[in-house]
């Protein structure tokens, strides 16, 4: 089963969004599970300042700055009727990403050991 129309619209501004503000390579930042291997998931974790929202972007932000590859896999995704998304929490979404956006500017996902 699809989603509503308003989703599927809200969803494609969210992605045009993220690929405009913080450019991560990926088709889809919040379709499908992210996983990591031991040594990246230290590196990216540790640069990790993002807990809500935009986590997601937020740790694909940081393996890119880092050159850490990202592989995409496909998955078959089912819609939840059930799943609610408030406009407050877009908007909470949108001002995490323009704060990545920012601390990509300033340097702050740069690793330093």
């Amino acid at each position: 089963m699809s989603q509503p129309w308003y989703r599927e619209a809200l969803g494609a501004c969210f992605r045009f969004l993220v690929r405009t503000i913080v450019p991560l390579g990926v088709s889809d930042s919040q379709v499908g599970f992210k996983l990591f291997t031991a040594p990246p998931a230290e590196k990216i974790f540790k640069l990790q300042k993002i807990e809500r929202w935009a986590f997601d972007v937020e740790l694909l932000a940081i393996a890119r700055r880092q050159g850490i590859a990202i592989t995409e896999l496909p998955i078959i995704w089912h819609n939840d009727r059930d799943s609610k998304m408030r406009l407050r929490g877009m908007l909470n979404m949108l001002c995490e990403v323009l704060q990545i956006r920012l601390n990509l500017w300033r340097d702050l996902y740069d690793y330093q050991e």
